[in-house]
């Protein structure tokens, strides 16, 4: 199971990333893009990950894309509020 969510301090919203049901992972940039939930980390920002309204979380690697360019979605989840 995978983790995400974000908290607030000082002011400025922080996300963040749990693997495997536990309590390590990673910082991350997360933003809200309209109804969009959107958590991005990695070295300059190569993995993505996006909740959109209908529940569906799209995960995203951007390793191998050249600059500028899209890819689909490598996994495609549902989401789950706790």
């Amino acid at each position: 199971m995978i983790e995400f969510g974000y908290f607030s301090l000082d002011g400025t919203t922080y996300g963040f990333v749990l693997y495997d049901g536990g309590d390590e992972g990673e910082l991350t940039h997360y933003s809200r893009q309209g109804l969009d939930r959107r958590w991005d980390w990695g070295a300059n920002g190569q993995y993505s990950f996006v909740i959109t309204p209908d529940g569906n979380g799209r995960y995203y690697d951007f390793t191998n894309v050249p600059a500028g360019e899209s890819t689909k979605p490598s996994g495609i989840y549902k989401a789950y509020k706790r």
